[in-house]
């Protein structure tokens, strides 16, 4: 039977007499279609990756294809990045002795991406050109020896970045913001029309300081600059295309003081190698961590799509965290690790907690990095309290963090499992000292000077304030905690109280002792106590005289890199103990031997110094 043509299936006949096709014809021509789909889907099964990431394209825009490739990453499958732009792209140094940082964005971007995804076939390649403008790279003037759509018409790559901005503003002839605006719009129609689509990803130029050292950073180009910086933010809302905001980012390093201008862009141009960092981890941002980001006062929970585990995610309930999360990896001897993302929006900074259970037979001694700096090992082995473990452990594994995305990695390769059950962010309460002879140093202050009066109701009364949290970092600080009372006998300071619930289970979490300091209920004597059970404590005396009946100065250190509390009383030193629990943070608070006890502490400070 013949096939009607598509168009003429329900066309007009003659007047008065429409044409109505047999009911062959009509299964005839749905047939043919179906032959012709069937054929291009076989096509594009076959492996005509061209083809398939055109269709994909057109039906689902950039951000979506940006997740799509977001997947296919964490499926282990090959993905390629493609970074153009200036010299600030290639990683130059403006610090002597100048050339090429150690780390460039690109290469920073590639670190995160796989060792996050657990994936190595994924590729950022760097095709930036020192000294050159965004009009030159798109006409092929770049020195390039191509077009960019020429480039894009042959590039495997499936994401783009762009970074230009900071030439194009320069004296002389600058390019008109006309012209800036138009070209931005043609990179990301090349992108858009190549034969294997790309999505482009914009990348905001680092702001420009008038540093006069080498006479790149002046007062008129930085504020030309914001002009072309505001382009690009309005052509990429307007076109749809994902930002990456580098010069909010640079902009909020240098703006919450922690920094010098010339610590984050030393010549006034171009960034430090610190800061080239954390351009390349922001980079990452859209395709990792596309979410709104965390301020202080915030907890995030393992499990919830903000951290990934090799070799195989595990996440699991844990009713008794504080996050009811947890990630465990697999108890056998092979390399295992947990990564957690931590995207600051916070632009005053905040100090990063990592929380973490321990329990009999867990890992001694795991390796802890932050943004692939090594903070230390983590032990997470202690003798389980019964049917309990201890729960959320909170250590400080970086203080004062900036915006942007960070990430941890805890990691080993022994056959006892590790596990994470969140990050919590708090306030940071850096301060800087400045002193005759040794300059400028930071000073962490971890609770702000307060009182708080404990009353024990049964034996072993324990209370934990959630906000007078301590912690060195992992391989550095000393704690130095100082405080006014009287220590009446069978009381004792909580200076490392930690949570304790059911390994499964909803539970509520119970305040211990991990590590504190009191009076003997029967002598007086000055006392340490280490938490080694159920209600059970090593108790080691410092000293052999009643110091229960009198208010004294006290004063408790940790010093830098040591496991030993020293304890000081009215300026003396008392006796130095060596600690023996695995508890590196905790809340402080207070503790009684048995019912019908009170503790005033008064003028409590905590201080952690580097």
């Amino acid at each position: 039977m013949p096939v009607v043509p598509f168009n003429m299936l329900f066309a007009d006949g003659p007047a008065g007499n429409p044409y109505q096709p047999p009911k062959q014809d009509l299964r005839d021509t749905f047939n043919d279609l179906q032959d012709q789909v069937s054929a291009v889907g076989d096509q594009i099964s076959a492996g005509d990756a061209a083809s398939r990431a055109y269709t994909d394209a057109q039906i689902l825009g950039d951000r979506a294809m940006l997740r799509k490739y977001a997947v296919d990453m964490y499926t282990g499958s090959a993905v390629g990045i493609e970074c153009f732009g200036d010299s600030t792209e290639n990683g130059h140094n403006g610090e002597s002795p100048f050339g090429q940082v150690a780390e460039i964005p690109s290469a920073r971007m590639q670190y995160l991406l796989r060792d996050y995804t657990n994936n190595n076939l994924i590729t950022v390649t760097n095709r930036a050109i020192d000294g050159t403008r965004l009009t030159q790279m798109i006409d092929g003037t770049d020195g390039s020896g191509s077009l960019f759509a020429a480039k894009m018409a042959v590039s495997p790559a499936l994401i783009i970045t762009l970074n230009h901005g900071l030439n194009d503003c320069q004296n002389g002839v600058p390019t008109s913001l006309d012209t800036y605006r138009s070209y931005l719009v043609q990179a990301v129609k090349i992108c858009r029309s190549a034969p294997i689509p790309k999505v482009m990803i914009f990348k905001t130029p680092n702001p420009i300081y008038a540093v006069n050292t080498y006479g790149l950073g002046t007062t008129d180009k930085a504020n030309r600059l914001n002009d072309y910086v505001q382009i690009m933010r309005d052509v990429a809302e307007a076109m749809g295309v994902v930002l990456v905001d580098v010069n909010e980012m640079v902009d909020a390093l240098v703006a919450s003081g922690n920094y010098r201008v010339q610590d984050i862009v030393p010549d006034g141009v171009h960034p430090s190698q610190y800061a080239y960092q954390m351009i390349g981890q922001l980079t990452a941002r859209p395709i990792l961590h596309p979410q709104r980001g965390y301020a202080a006062h915030q907890t995030i929970t393992a499990g919830g799509g903000v951290a990934n585990q090799a070799p195989a995610n595990s996440a699991s309930t844990a009713e008794g965290t504080r996050g009811g999360m947890q990630m465990v990896s697999v108890a056998t001897a092979v390399a295992k690790s947990i990564k957690q993302l931590v995207m600051v929006e916070d632009k005053g900074g905040v100090d990063v907690y990592l929380s973490y259970p321990l329990w009999t037979n867990g890992i001694a001694s795991a390796g802890c990095t932050f943004d692939n700096a090594s903070v230390g090992p983590i032990n997470q082995n202690f003798v389980n309290l019964g049917s309990e473990i201890i729960q959320d452990h909170e250590v400080c594994v970086a203080r004062n963090v900036p915006y942007g995305l960070h990430w941890i990695n805890v990691n080993a390769n022994v056959i006892n499992s590790i596990a994470v059950n969140g990050v919590r962010l708090r306030p940071s309460r850096t301060k800087r000292q400045y002193t005759l002879n040794t300059g400028s140093m930071d000073v962490y202050r971890d609770a702000p000077c307060r009182n708080f009066t404990f009353f024990s109701t049964n034996a072993d009364d324990t209370i934990l304030l959630d906000e007078l949290v301590v912690s060195k970092l992992l391989a550095t600080d000393k704690n130095d905690i100082n405080f006014d009372a009287v220590m009446n006998k069978g009381t004792r300071f909580v200076i490392l109280g930690v949570r304790s619930g059911l390994l499964t289970g909803v539970s509520t979490l119970k305040g211990r002792m991990g590590l504190g300091v009191g009076t003997d209920n029967t002598t007086g004597f000055v006392t340490v106590y280490q938490l080694t059970g159920g209600g059970t404590y090593g108790a080691t005396a410092v000293n052999a005289a009643d110091f229960s009946a009198a208010k004294r100065a006290w004063r408790f250190i940790i010093p830098a890199g040591t496991n030993n509390l020293q304890v000081w009383a009215d300026g003396s030193l008392l006796g130095t103990v060596a600690i023996t629990v695995p508890f590196v943070g905790g809340n402080m608070g207070a503790s009684a031997v048995a019912g019908s006890k009170s503790l005033t502490i008064e003028n409590l400070r905590t201080i952690n110094t580097n």
